[in-house]
């Protein structure tokens, strides 16, 4: 499902460059994505939640010393860091912000793996990397906003043959209304969302195998909507000295609202491929 209004690059940049960025950074220790939660976790704050997140990412990543990845909107770059250490790898991260691109350049330089890891601030669907230069690729909640399609066509002559993809998304489960999509394009920059079923074929398209589709629905957006809900109002001083009033009373607006969708018409979920 696509939105009427296509959020570019820069309406991408514009927003990740805002005051909410506090917010975001402020709850996730420097990551922006959502926390795992299960049974042996089930009362974990959003950080920890966040890192549980990271290593279950890190351990589906397939590739070693001597080989190359590539963080796909790379956010703040502090995954991009922690892969690089615990995989031995280089790691180049790609992000339109430059906010998050001169943080990123900041964990870099004060990491133990400052030589492996590399930032650019560059559209991901203009590429500047040579075909085949990569031995694996993640979109870590960073595809719908560029586009399913465009995205992967865009990525696949830099992977060499075998490659790893791997996708952290948010599938559609149910169609929005024109109001729903509309509140999720302002507020997320999000241009499409998919059915968990239609990325197979879409993979086929681009140059992929599919492996694996793993939904994490009820691990991720359920309960993490509801716990930044929670965390928001709770802590509302805090919040506002980290992102300002107006971006703060912008995101109770809204939370509830995405609240609502999350499981009923959006899921997330990891999808697996290989380069052909």
């Amino acid at each position: 499902m696509k939105y009427a209004t296509w959020r570019t690059a820069e309406d991408v940049a514009a927003m990740y460059n805002s005051p909410m960025k506090g917010y975001w950074e402020h709850f996730s220790k420097g990551h922006l994505h959502f926390g795992y939660w299960d049974e042996t976790n089930a009362s974990a704050p959003i950080h920890e939640a966040v890192e549980r997140a990271n290593q279950l990412y890190i351990a589906r990543a397939d590739v070693g010393p001597v080989q190359r990845w590539l963080d796909a909107g790379c956010g703040n770059g502090a995954l991009a860091v922690q892969l690089a250490r615990a995989k031995g790898c280089r790691v180049d991260g790609v992000t339109v912000a430059s906010a998050q691109y001169e943080m990123a350049r900041r964990f870099a330089e004060e990491s133990d793996v400052a030589d492996r890891v590399a930032f650019h601030l560059a559209d991901m669907l203009e590429p500047r990397f040579d075909p085949g230069t990569f031995d694996g690729v993640w979109f870590i909640e960073s595809i719908f906003h560029m586009g399913q399609r465009k995205a992967l066509q865009a990525v696949a002559p830099l992977m060499r043959r075998g490659a790893q993809l791997i996708i952290v998304d948010f599938p559609l489960l149910a169609s929005f209304s024109d109001e729903q999509m509309g509140v999720l394009n302002q507020n997320w920059c999000a241009n499409e969302f998919l059915p968990l079923g239609d990325y197979p074929a879409l993979l086929r398209d681009c140059g992929f195998e599919h492996v694996s589709s793993t939904d994490l629905t009820q691990n991720t957006v359920v309960p993490g909507f509801r716990r930044w809900l929670e965390a928001t109002r709770e802590r509302k001083e805090e919040m506002i000295r980290a992102c300002g009033r107006q971006a703060y009373d912008a995101i109770v607006a809204s939370l509830p609202n995405t609240l609502s969708l999350a499981g009923t018409s959006f899921g997330y979920a990891i999808i697996e491929g290989r380069k052909v």
